[in-house]
């Protein structure tokens, strides 16, 4: 009996880990499912990418060189960011390796592209630009062809086309149009020679709040301060009469009658202030509009 026991508890072990394994097979699809999306061209240096993996049962990833690694390395069904990190490609020509994912019988293989140095060079990743806007220059040294990509959509930047030859240096230009908005705003503008790319990214700071230069004065008329700033922009001035006007640096104002006055220069950018002459003037103060 006791011999009986063992052999069926032995058995009920054995069944128990089929009904596992049956089970764990029934929670899998039976067409699983793998899409990976996103740029899969790298730069020359060290650096990462990261592209879009949709599975809908567990998966595992790896890549087929050593010069680049994948993480994460597997995951469950859902949605994941691969980050592909690859080290700096110091040979004459572009590299190339495989990014597989499987998941059960099925395997997504998508091709890394990592340029070489030297065939695109930019001085800066980034480059930061005042609200205001204006014109930013800079050189690529490159010895092939390439065509400057601005981002769909990306309206606030414009360019002249550039005519390129062998290993020169290129100048650029591009306008960049003023940000009316608070918050800071970037966009990555590349350039590509078939598998070859280099980018640059320009990061354009948000609008600041306006300054108010505020003059309490006494008189029959005052002539308007000088307020100076590197980026001064979208200024007027109101008279403290009611009359509000563009500012114009030194105007006279005239009121219809002796008194009281607090005369405002609200801008943007204000830096320095200049009052001509501070007859009948009893206060000054400069400070964010609320």
């Amino acid at each position: 009996m006791k011999m009986i026991y063992k052999i069926a508890a032995v058995a009920m072990a054995v069944l128990a880990a089929v009904s596992c394994r049956n089970g764990d097979e029934e929670q899998l699809p039976l067409n699983p499912e793998i899409t990976v999306t996103g740029d899969t061209l790298m730069d020359a240096g060290n650096g990462s990418i990261t592209l879009k993996l949709v599975s809908n049962a567990p998966w595992t990833a790896e890549v087929d060189q050593e010069w680049c690694s994948v993480s994460p390395a597997e995951g469950n069904a859902g949605e994941f960011d691969l980050r592909v990190t690859a080290q700096a490609n110091e040979s004459d020509e572009v590299r190339r390796a495989d990014l597989i994912v499987r998941s059960g019988s099925v395997e997504d293989r998508t091709e890394i592209v990592q340029q070489f140095e030297g065939a695109i060079v930019v001085a800066d990743k980034e480059y930061p630009v005042p609200y205001v806007g204006g014109t930013l220059e800079f050189r690529v040294s490159a010895n092939v062809e390439f065509e400057v990509v601005i981002p769909e959509g990306c309206d606030w930047i414009t360019r002249t086309e550039p005519e390129t030859r062998a290993m020169v240096e290129v100048p650029l230009a591009f306008v960049i149009g003023a940000n009316g908005e608070k918050e800071a705003r970037e966009a990555e503008i590349s350039f590509v020679a078939g598998d070859v790319k280099q980018s640059v990214r320009i990061i354009q700071e948000g609008l600041p709040d306006r300054d108010v230069l505020t003059v309490s004065h006494t008189g029959i008329s005052f002539t308007a301060p000088v307020v100076t700033g590197e980026y001064l922009s979208d200024a007027e001035i109101a008279w403290g009469d009611g009359d509000v006007e563009e500012y114009v640096a030194g105007e006279e104002h005239t009121y219809d009658e002796e008194g009281s006055y607090d005369t405002q220069v609200s801008a943007v950018g204000i830096e320095e202030i200049t009052v001509q002459s501070l007859k009948g003037v009893t206060y000054i103060s400069l400070s964010k509009e609320e």
